[in-house]
This record gives C-alpha cells, sequence and structure tokens, in this order.
C-alpha cells in the first residue's frame, strides 16, 4: 500500500460518515483520509488537492454520488472511485462510470481493505530515496539530505550514481575518485574505509539496499531510487525541467559525464 495515499470519504449522514471512516483507518491506519458530510465540501477540496481514492454514499441531497463520481473524474480521470451504500439498485450506474469498487454497508474494515488492495488505476508508489545530481550531489531519504563522516565515500556513490547501474570496479574507483593510478595498497586500503562509511551512512537510515557489492565491483539498483538524471534522459518532464546547465558541479570527473549526456541529447534534439 502507497504510504502517503490521498482518500477522502463522503457521506450525508453523519453515523455513517463516522463508520466508513473507522473502517478505512481500521484497515490502512497510514493513508491521508479527508472526511465530509457534504458532497460539495468534498468536490472543492478535490479541486484543489490530489485525490486518489473516493469512498462515496450514493443517495445525497444537492449532488447525490453518481453525480458527485462524475465530477471527481473530470478533475482527475484516474481517481478511483468507490461507493459505499445500502442499495444495490446503483450497480449498472456503477459499472457505467468505470469505478473502482463496490461496498454494501454495513461497511467492514476487511471490505475496504480488499478494495484498496485491487484499485482499478494503482497508485504508483514513491520511492523513499530521492537523488539530485543537477548542481551538486546529493541523496536524500524520506525529505533529509545525508550527511557523510568522509566526503570521497560520498563521492564514491555520486561515481556510481552516474554510471547508471554499470558495473564499477574498484581499479577505476581508485583511480577516479581517490585519484591513484597506480592502484597502490594503501589506496585499496582508503577505498574500503570509504566504501565502510558510505554502506554505514545508507544503513542508518534503512537505505543500504541501493547498493550491489561484489568482491571486485560497485553498482547502484536503479529501481530503488529517483534521479533527476535518469529522468532527464528518460525524457520525463521532472527531470527536463531541472536542468539548468550544471551537473554534479563538485566533482571534476563528472565534466566529462556532462559532456556525454547533455551536449550530445541537445544535438540530437536539433
Amino acid at each position: 500500500m502507497v504510504l502517503d495515499l490521498k482518500v477522502i470519504a463522503v457521506d450525508d449522514e453523519r453515523g455513517s460518515l463516522k463508520t466508513v471512516t473507522n473502517a478505512i483507518r481500521e484497515a490502512e491506519p497510514s493513508i491521508d483520509l479527508n472526511s465530509f458530510d457534504s458532497p460539495v465540501a468534498a468536490l472543492s477540496f478535490a479541486e484543489n488537492n490530489h485525490v486518489d481514492v473516493a469512498f462515496l454514499d450514493i443517495e445525497m441531497p444537492v449532488m447525490n454520488g453518481i453525480e458527485l463520481a462524475q465530477k471527481l473524474h473530470d478533475l482527475n480521470n484516474q481517481i478511483n472511485i468507490i461507493f459505499v451504500t445500502a442499495y444495490s439498485d446503483y450497480a449498472v450506474q456503477a459499472v457505467d462510470l468505470r469505478i473502482s469498487g463496490y461496498v454494501m454497508k454495513p461497511v467492514m474494515a476487511e471490505d475496504i481493505k480488499k478494495e484498496l488492495d485491487n484499485l482499478r488505476n494503482p497508485v504508483p508508489e514513491e520511492k523513499r530515496i530521492v537523488i539530485r545530481t543537477f548542481g551538486n550531489f546529493d541523496i536524500l531519504v524520506d525529505g533529509v539530505a545525508l550527511q557523510f563522516a568522509r566526503r570521497q565515500a560520498k563521492e564514491i556513490l555520486a561515481y556510481l550514481v552516474d554510471k547508471r547501474g554499470l558495473s564499477v570496479p574498484r581499479r577505476e574507483l581508485v583511480s577516479n575518485v581517490l585519484s591513484d593510478a597506480t592502484y597502490s595498497r594503501q589506496s585499496q586500503t582508503s577505498l574500503s574505509a570509504m566504501m565502510k562509511n558510505l554502506v554505514d551512512t545508507l544503513k542508518a537510515v534503512n537505505a543500504d539496499d541501493i547498493l550491489i557489492m561484489n568482491p571486485d565491483n560497485y553498482a547502484v539498483d536503479l529501481s530503488k531510487f529517483e534521479c533527476d538524471l535518469y529522468d532527464y534522459l528518460d525524457g520525463k518532464s521532472e527531470g527536463m525541467n531541472t536542468y539548468f546547465g550544471q551537473y554534479m558541479e563538485n566533482y571534476a570527473w563528472a565534466e566529462v559525464s556532462k559532456e556525454h549526456y547533455f551536449k550530445n541529447r541537445s544535438q540530437q534534439e536539433h
């Protein structure tokens, strides 16, 4: 279940609203739930806030659940509408609206859980780890930038991110990050110390699974984090709209990648 799922519950009868609200909270305590006894108030909320799932009573004054569902769908065609009602008469209309689910009153937590686990339009789970390469390099976990006791431990991670999941030999890290082309015993020992600090720093925030570690090489698991560079290269607006000519400015070796990733792409687009 997506932890920051945005959910609304709408029922003009306050007793029924309390019942469905309690069932939703019991089914998924971590979701962001907003309850309304007025469909007009619920629609106003949806006009100003993204909503992933709407649990709607059908028989309501001023605006019934069918009408509200249509208006919510006009605002967001990926919203999941789940009708919560004591009547089965609306089942055909519900199907025509391409809703996600239909729950009969009295509502139970297990009914809610079943619907949330089988949404018509699944909500993608946001990754805890976000890596920023435009400007200076940073890694954020749950919105907080990590601090490294050793500067080169952070730089090793930056280098691995730059390689986009390719395995990087220890010798290459020693040469390009520790600036020792001879691959001396001292530099190998230093690399091991840097890697330990990197792993310990990530492990402290349960983020060490972004690393793929073998005896002679290292890589990052691209599925474990979001990255502005990767979004840019995939043509996603999240990356395209945040690049302003700077890439890992704190690392000299990044100039070669900058030439490859951005100037070549610019030439292809023109």
